[in-house]
């Protein structure tokens, strides 16, 4: 028999799971956290990892540098690696909103249903995350398909957040890094929805520091750590603007 006709013939492998929502198979290690919750980002495949570009760029690292043996920030994950975990974790629905969308810039949100597990205390979980592509946060020929880069985004972003992967997605590289000086700049490109938000900020006299303080008192403790309004998370940039657009002057 040869080995085409023997995986033709083969049983096809059933996934179930145990009582804590954990897949039963003797192939798979899951590895965990000392809190007893599942490191997520240990469960990525080095296959999918490779040297961030922007470290190889600064000379921080090596470009053949060992995956397994770099920090998350001078890494990379390929969208099938967070695709992979997230089927190990396990999910019910996948479901896309466009928020906005014209030839030069597309706005997605990407919302999971997540199954229940031990982690979540037996309950089903939806998470949801926002991701945008415009011509000048896209890589060549992805300039022409915005619609599906955004998707990606979306996606990857919100597998990432929920999981708590803290590794960027090749998805979301743009053709050149920016300088150290234009990442902590406070001046957005104006298709960026950051400039809609700097803009209301400005009518409405509100501080970056402002900004900040807010967060931090809403539960959102990295803040603190913030700059500028181009590390604030997309979804709290698009709640901040619905927010200030009703926001009064007293």
């Amino acid at each position: 028999m040869t080995a085409r006709k023997a995986i033709e013939n083969a049983p096809p492998k059933v996934l179930t799971r145990n009582k804590y929502g954990l897949l039963e198979d003797p192939d798979m290690s899951y590895a965990f956290n000392d809190n007893g919750l599942v490191d997520w980002r240990k469960m990525v495949d080095n296959k999918w990892l490779y040297p961030n570009p922007s470290s190889v760029a600064r000379g921080k690292i090596a470009r053949n540098a060992d995956p397994s043996s770099l920090k998350d920030t001078d890494l990379c994950i390929k969208l099938f690696g967070l695709k992979e975990v997230a089927l190990i974790r396990g999910y019910t629905d996948v479901k896309y909103n466009v928020i906005e969308a014209n030839p030069e810039y597309v706005a997605m949100s990407c919302g999971i249903s997540w199954s229940a597990n031990y982690e979540t205390e037996g309950k089903d979980v939806y998470f949801e995350a926002v991701a945008d592509a415009h011509l000048h946060n896209t890589r060549s020929f992805a300039r022409q398909f915005l619609a599906a880069i955004a998707e990606n985004r979306a996606f990857g972003r919100c597998v990432r957040s929920f999981l708590g992967i803290n590794v960027v997605g090749d998805f979301e590289l743009s053709d050149s890094a920016p300088a150290e000086k234009e990442q902590h700049s406070s001046t957005p490109h104006p298709t960026d929805p950051r400039a809609t938000l700097l803009k209301l900020m400005t009518d409405k006299n509100i501080t970056v520091e402002g900004v900040m303080g807010k967060l931090m008192k809403e539960g959102l403790k990295e803040a603190e750590k913030f700059s500028s309004i181009e590390e604030i998370p997309d979804l709290k940039v698009f709640e901040l603007i619905e927010r200030l657009k009703n926001f009064k002057k007293k």
